[in-house]
């Protein structure tokens, strides 16, 4: 053996004891329960051990590395069904898979490169586990019914694609998800959708709609009943209040301005009747600016020459997008974008965005507008955008500005997955309530 073979097995051993110590103690037990991902974390950490104790010997090597190399394309291959979601996770368990056989056959640098592929890809994979289990490991259970046959749907899904807004509910449906989260539930909802796909309010009146709410899937009520959506809530409180519900779960604010350009609330406002619109949502700057992965077929708005949004098609029509929404399907590198990209070009958009809609809705239908947006006081750019709507004439609240002593009573406002509760809802409706009493603009 040459000394450069010496020192680089050195090496070699050294780097495998960093990562593979670091996932013994933390990725096992944080893994999440699944076998899939078990065999593969297991797999991986056991080919470590043994390339540790045979890297001296070249026939042990061969075999250990073959052997592992078949347990890991076992777990890749089981992995696949559940993977399919989580391509870049799929792809560093393979990566590991057929660099060690090479490394095995190869010599001199490219067995280097090799050894040195399947490190970098173990590592990338354990990073990921370990970023997917700090998300908290949800287990997700979606039941769809078709409510004309009564018969349960084969999905596991409740939306579908939608011309205008790239995926909408899935029409004459009854949906029941339940939520847990490291073996607790954090919820167990029914959903009810109408022939349009959108969330019903149990009516006690057939008049027709006159509050409008667009916004993601706090305006739809993810998480809980149909009683509970701030809509229901709003026309208990307010008994001449009829809403028509256009949120929906992982939308953004270029939906709502897609949906009032395609003239979709109009559709069942009554002619010549004031309406009033809302706009309640999580403040998220990423979905508008087509950094989702969710929404490759969502409407693309871009800031044109004059500050107003300019439709330019759907994302997936970006090439920059697309692969921006690629990369997204990373739990880690869907962080690193997460806090990298964005900026002031973002805030702009989505200012521009709720305001375009504002205007639109009201040249139409006469009524005021209101925003109510849900989140995080220490980003600078929530208050930032707030001030900017006030300052075009949109009335708006962050939900700080709503409970005073939000972060008090946040336990009672929020789900465990960070959506509101019933509570957060009515403390939403009661402000939605006295703010259109009031006539605001």
């Amino acid at each position: 053996m040459t000394t450069i073979d010496a020192r680089y097995r050195a090496l070699t051993q050294f780097a495998l004891w960093m990562l593979f110590a670091a996932a013994a103690a933390l990725l096992l037990p944080l893994a999440p329960v699944d076998v899939a991902f078990k065999l593969w974390s297991i797999a991986s950490t056991g080919l470590s051990i043994g390339l540790l104790q045979h890297l001296p010997g070249e026939q042990a090597y061969r075999r250990l590395a073959n052997g592992f190399g078949a347990l890991l394309a076992l777990s890749a291959a089981l992995a696949s069904f559940q993977l399919l979601d989580h391509p870049f996770l799929l792809a560093a368990a393979l990566g590991v898979v057929v660099a060690i056989p090479l490394a095995a056959r190869s010599p001199g640098l490219p067995r280097g490169v090799a050894l040195a592929s399947a490190v970098v890809g173990a590592a990338f994979g354990i990073a990921e586990l370990i970023e997917r289990s700090s998300l908290g490991g949800d287990e997700i259970v979606t039941e769809v019914v078709d409510r004309a046959s009564s018969r349960r749907l084969a999905v596991g899904r409740f939306d579908v694609p939608d011309p205008v807004r790239g995926f909408a509910g899935r029409p004459d449906s009854i949906v029941r998800v339940r939520l847990r989260r490291a073996g607790g539930l954090v919820y167990d909802a029914t959903y009810t959708l109408d022939r349009q796909g959108r969330r019903e309010t149990p009516r006690r009146s057939p008049a027709p709609p006159n509050v409008v709410l667009f916004g993601d899937s706090f305006a739809f009520g993810e998480g809980v009943n149909d009683a509970e959506t701030v809509p229901a809530q709003l026309e208990r409180l307010t008994p001449e209040i009829r809403t028509m519900n256009f949120g929906f779960k992982a939308y953004g604010p270029h939906q709502a301005l897609a949906a009032v350009e395609a003239g979709l609330p109009e559709r069942e406002l009554a002619a010549g009747a004031p309406a009033a619109g809302v706009y309640y949502a999580a403040f998220d700057l990423n979905r508008a600016a087509g950094r989702a992965f969710w929404d490759v077929a969502g409407p693309h708005y871009e800031i044109g020459s004059d500050g107003e949004p300019v439709f330019r098609g759907p994302f997936s029509a970006d090439r920059r997008l697309r692969a921006i929404g690629l990369l997204n399907r990373s739990y880690l590198l869907r962080e690193i974008i997460r806090t990298r990209l964005g900026g002031e070009d973002d805030v702009r958009l989505y200012v521009a965005l709720i305001e375009r809609t504002a205007h639109l809705f009201r040249e139409r239908h006469g009524g005021p507008f209101l925003a109510v947006l849900w989140g995080e006081r220490r980003y600078r750019s929530y208050a930032d955008a707030a001030e900017r709507l006030r300052a075009r004439g949109i009335d708006v609240k962050t939900i700080q500005e709503i409970v005073p002593d939000f972060e008090t009573l946040r336990p009672e406002l929020e789900l465990l997955d960070g959506h509101p509760s019933r509570e957060g809802h009515a403390r939403v409706a009661a402000d939605l309530a006295d703010r259109l009493r009031s006539g605001a603009r």
